[in-house]
């Protein structure tokens, strides 16, 4: 998700890969989401083997009621390098997605509900692991 050294990054894009865990650009795109900044939305990017990962983000986001998907475009092969120039290289030709997602309304509200529950399962399997450590000593 780090930009690439002289490629700026749209402040509105998570470009997913399966580098992490899905839930983690779960939460990125949710605090984009959040940001005044992306009043358009945000848009979900990913390659290869990591469409899937893509399509469960904007699936989660969008059961969780957090966001709604307005547009899917895919495509395959090309790209823009950094002087703006077309790349048709062997590397760039792999299947791609770009999700576009909007707020729903009553974000804010599922927002932090998210967060809670989420911070919930958290304590709850540190809890988990914890006992049944002292229990297995």
């Amino acid at each position: 998700m780090l930009p690439n050294k002289g490629c700026p990054r749209e402040p509105n894009v998570v470009l997913i890969s399966m580098q992490r865990p899905f839930f983690a650009y779960v939460d990125i795109a949710a605090k984009l989401l959040k940001d005044e900044l992306n009043s358009d939305g945000v848009i979900l990017k990913a390659l290869g083997t990591a469409i899937n990962h893509a399509v469960n983000v904007a699936e989660i986001l969008t059961q969780e009621g957090i966001a709604r998907v307005t547009k899917i475009e895919t495509g395959r092969g090309g790209g823009v390098g950094s002087e703006g120039d077309a790349i048709e290289s062997n590397r760039l030709k792999a299947p791609r997605i770009a999700i576009h997602i909007v707020k729903t309304e009553g974000f804010e509200e599922l927002f932090e509900q998210m967060l809670t529950n989420r911070s919930d399962y958290r304590r709850t399997k540190a809890m988990e692991a914890l006992v049944g450590f002292v229990e297995s000593t």
